[in-house]
């Protein structure tokens, strides 16, 4: 009998969603993967195939190869990237996985770990985990450690005091941050402040100025929050400008992640 699991994965510049039974998968299986870019709503069908599968009673592995699928897919844009990916499993229960996703590639802007690798398995259709990134906690710290310790730290955009509240946010994705865990790379915000800040509903513009996208300059958010001060800003000047410029070339990479049923 057959045991789908389906597999959804958001990835920097694309989303992507397949099915595999990984009861009987193996090398040399081929896999229909279903692949857009985040800020478009046109799907395209690509062939991948399983280059490998290690198994053990708690965890699972698996290579995939991603080749060209011509036909319908003819007019993809020759900036999408074939390759190799890596999809790490570890048994949560009996009937349940979590998993992250890998990007084996040499561009710089495409490779590492996924922002979230969703898995549903049968029936349940059950969200297993959403990937906690490695070195957040240490990354947080010397933010904390940065601005004064525990005690005298503050959200950088409201002042707000109240060190379980906060949050490390990185201003450069932290897939693409070429040195994860950098603090000239990261902000001090409020929970809720981070969230707007990484669905680009929060903009901070390279002098700091703090600007709201059309929906959100009519609650009470725009008056919460002030200018970044200008100790902060020479440290974290860099990373803005870096942000605005993948935010010019690559418009969807700061939008609000899809719903699953938009996959």
């Amino acid at each position: 009998m057959s045991n789908l699991t389906t597999f959804y994965i958001q990835w920097t510049l694309t989303k992507e969603a397949f099915e595999v039974d990984l009861d009987t998968l193996k090398a040399g299986d081929e896999i229909l993967t279903v692949e857009s870019e985040n800020d478009s709503s046109e799907n395209y069908t690509f062939t991948t195939q399983c280059v490998g599968v290690l198994r053990s009673n708690t965890h699972m592995s698996i290579s995939l190869s991603y080749k060209r699928h011509v036909g319908e897919n003819a007019q993809v844009s020759s900036d999408w990237l074939f390759g190799e990916s890596s999809i790490e499993m570890e048994k949560a229960s009996p009937k349940t996985w979590k998993a992250v996703a890998f990007w084996l590639c040499e561009d710089p802007e495409s490779s590492g770990a996924a922002k979230r690798c969703m898995v549903f398995s049968g029936p349940e259709r059950r969200t297993f985990e959403l990937l906690v990134r490695a070195g957040q906690q240490a990354f947080r710290e010397a933010l904390i450690q940065r601005a004064g310790g525990p005690e005298n730290c503050a959200c950088e955009l409201t002042g707000f005091i109240g060190t379980p509240a906060l949050d490390a946010a990185h201003i450069v994705p932290f897939e693409l941050d070429p040195r994860p865990g950098n603090p000239q790379n990261g902000l001090l915000l409020r929970a809720d402040l981070h969230r707007l800040y990484d669905r680009n509903l929060l903009r901070i513009s390279p002098s700091g100025e703090v600007s709201w996208a059309d929906g959100w300059t009519h609650l009470s958010y725009p008056t919460l929050v002030r200018q970044l001060s200008a100790d902060t800003l020479s440290r974290v000047h860099g990373s803005l400008a870096k942000r605005a410029e993948l935010e010019t070339k690559h418009p969807g990479l700061f939008a609000s992640p899809p719903s699953l049923h938009a996959l």
